[in-house]
Parts: C-alpha cells; sequence; structure tokens
C-alpha cells in the first residue's frame, strides 16, 4: 500500500505573488506541530502561517501585508488535535494581486515526498 508523506517543520514552503509594481517577501513561517507525534525526531504539524510583506519599487514604505494559514484539511490521518498536512496541501492569501491583469496569490505549499506512513 502507498504512503501519505505526511508533513514536518521545515516542509511547508511559501510562494510569493508576483506583482510588477514591487516585491512580496515572506516573512518566517510559525508551526502549529504535535508535541508526540513525531517522524525521526521531527514534529509533525498541522498548521502553518506565513506573513507577507510588500515592498513597492519606489522609496516608499511597505503598503502592504497579508497573513496565510494552512491548516490541515479532512484526511485518514489524525493526531490528537486535529488532522495532520499532508504533501500537496496549499492555502492562499485572500488578497488578488491583479496588477498585470492576471489574479496572482501569497501561498503557502506543502511539498514532502519524505515521511510516508502506512496503514497495516
Amino acid at each position: 500500500m502507498a504512503g501519505i508523506a505526511v508533513a514536518v517543520v521545515g516542509d511547508v514552503k511559501p510562494e510569493p505573488a508576483k506583482d510588477p509594481t514591487g516585491t512580496w517577501k515572506p516573512g518566517l513561517i510559525a508551526y502549529e506541530a504535535y508535541d508526540h507525534l513525531t517522524i525521526d525526531t521531527q514534529s509533525v504539524i498541522y498548521e502553518a502561517s506565513c506573513t507577507f510583506i510588500f515592498t513597492p519599487n519606489t522609496n516608499m514604505p511597505p503598503k502592504n501585508s497579508e497573513k496565510v494559514i494552512l491548516s490541515a484539511g479532512a484526511t485518514v490521518l489524525r493526531g490528537g488535535k486535529t488532522h495532520v498536512l499532508v504533501n500537496g496541501n496549499f492555502d492562499t492569501g485572500e488578497i488578488a494581486h491583479n496588477t498585470t491583469g492576471m489574479d496572482d496569490h501569497n501561498q503557502l505549499k506543502v511539498q514532502t515526498s519524505k515521511n510516508k506512513l502506512r496503514s497495516a
């Protein structure tokens, strides 16, 4: 039986929106993890968040920020509190950055192919 790649601290990647009028820069990712659910000493996570800050191309101060929160959806795997994040989970920010005529969003995404769990 194929396993499910479970996310641990460090497996969530920020993907900033593209905007020709400036740059979206992700801050540090904060993780919510299980205390006693680990894989090779790495804590399994059920939520991650990151604040993206926009800096315009001019000498103006940052004009905008956006916090993106990625929470685990329903899976067959659960910790004590909720479900766990798995490979491919993602969430986008609510602000559509539409300066180029195309919507683009800040995003957090789980990217892992290791940490596979299998049921017996």
